[in-house]
């Protein structure tokens, strides 16, 4: 009813939620070397879940039509989709700082 990726794509968005605040909330009075332990276990967590929603996103893509050229044109309007927001992305900063 799903198919084979929307489950691992529901999940590893809501992981990728909820893991992606633990690396900046890092408990207060621990050494350098707990500082390092901790960012390096919850950035294991983030970008595990993180390869858990984009590998089967990425693919779904080929799942979509069997017509070569129709899937041609959707991977055209993702790539120009993830391009323009990356032409915009490091303006968010100055906009953010903005008053």
């Amino acid at each position: 009813r799903w198919g084979r990726r929307r489950p691992f794509i529901l999940v590893g968005g809501i992981l990728c939620a909820l893991t992606f605040p633990l690396i900046w909330w890092v408990p207060v009075g621990w050494s350098n070397d707990g500082r390092f332990a901790w960012l390096a276990a919850t950035l294991l967590l983030y970008f595990t879940s993180a390869t858990l929603y984009s590998v089967p996103w990425l693919t779904l893509n080929y799942e979509l039509t069997r017509d070569s050229v129709e899937r041609t044109r959707l991977q055209m309007y993702r790539a120009y989709a993830g391009m323009a927001v990356a032409m915009f992305m490091p303006w968010i900063f100055r906009v953010a700082q903005a008053d």
